[in-house]
């Protein structure tokens, strides 16, 4: 019995000097809610992408002792690496990324079990101005910890970034790599872009939703389907959504080919799909100006003597109103109420022939 008494006593010892905070699993979150009801970016251990400059995110670490014999106290920080060096997160702006303060949550509040683990839980923080927070694990436990950060000035796009818990006792990470991609993708969703031709210009037409930081768009155009230069620049909205017109009347030719450069205020940018057009013939009868039109449209049409019915179309075919008049043979005008329509693309058909116009 003698024997076997220190033995035990130095299993013991070894387990102490040898035991380790370690690093568990890890989820990113929208700080949408409290810390229970706030939703998750993505599956657990599954990296985010497309992160933009202003987007405030939620990293969650489970953290456990697997030792039996004694507690692990440490503190801990949360880093980053950018593929080169490992950095700190801390209060600054001025790194990748840095802590930031929610309205959703309070610094040192605590949390609760978020993720499934067969240790017993103990509850950790929240973390969203501390630069080092000090842990506690008892013996055979697990707990959680949640950093709210965001975006610094140093955030470089496109980039992989991934994110590791230091501190004294802990364990270098085993668990699955904390990964984060940056996109240069531009931080708007562009629901469509149109090129339809009219008489004697193209109208352009395109609606963003979610726009973020979007500084301008440019026009460009090619005759040669391969070769593009700017024909015009309208200014971004900025945030939301919005639809935009834009009139090109210079260098038509028959085939025309047609793109938005989608600018943001970094300076990055990404390219619409391309939308081609084919100039209608030149010798129709039927026209109208000004155009684009805000509150009338004047309306010129060649044709027999006799009843007179032109349609208006929305750019889904729908029949929106008819115009009714009598033409004496000779050129007939008239001037069509289009105040109450929406601002886009429409279409003016009388028997085989239609124009295009632009609703402001």
């Amino acid at each position: 019995m003698r024997k076997v008494l220190p033995l035990l006593f130095l299993l013991a010892f070894v387990q102490q000097v040898h035991a380790n905070i370690v690093q568990g699993s890890y989820r990113w979150r929208n700080d949408d809610g409290n810390e229970t009801t706030a939703t998750w970016k993505a599956a657990q251990n599954t990296p985010v992408s497309n992160i933009k400059p202003t987007d405030v995110l939620r990293l969650r670490f489970d953290l456990f002792n697997n030792y039996s014999y004694n507690g692990i106290t440490s503190t801990i920080q949360l880093w980053y690496n950018d593929g080169t060096t490992d950095k700190q997160i801390t209060s600054a702006a001025d790194g990748a990324f840095t802590l930031v303060s929610s309205t959703n949550l309070t610094n040192g509040q605590a949390t609760t079990a978020q993720f499934s683990g067969a240790l017993p839980f103990v509850s950790g923080k929240v973390v969203t101005g501390s630069d080092a927070e000090n842990i506690t694990i008892p013996a055979s436990s697990r707990t959680e910890y949640e950093w709210v950060i965001k975006p610094g000035t140093g955030l470089v796009i496109p980039k992989t970034y991934t994110f590791i818990i230091k501190g004294d006792n802990v364990a270098a990470a085993t668990g699955p790599a904390t990964t984060l991609f940056t996109s240069s993708t531009l931080p708007l969703k562009l629901l469509s872009f149109t090129a339809q031709a009219a008489s004697k210009s193209v109208a352009l037409q395109w609606k963003t939703a979610e726009e973020d930081q979007v500084s301008h768009f440019e026009i460009e155009k090619s005759t040669d389907g391969s070769r593009y230069q700017v024909v015009g620049n309208v200014k971004a909205a900025g945030s939301g959504g919005k639809t935009y017109l834009h009139t090109d009347n210079s260098n038509l030719v028959a085939n025309t080919s047609y793109r938005l450069k989608m600018v943001d205020n970094n300076g990055s940018f990404t390219y619409s799909p391309v939308s081609h057009v084919r100039m209608a013939q030149s010798n129709s009868s039927l026209s109208v100006y000004p155009n684009p039109a805000r509150d009338r449209l004047h309306i010129s049409l060649t044709t027999a003597a006799g009843p007179v019915v032109v349609s208006l179309q929305d750019v889904s075919g729908r029949t929106i109103k008819t115009f009714t008049a009598q033409s004496n043979g000779r050129t007939l005008n008239e001037v069509a109420d289009i105040s109450s329509l929406t601002p886009g693309i429409y279409f003016l058909s009388f028997g085989k022939q239609t124009v295009r116009f632009v609703k402001e």
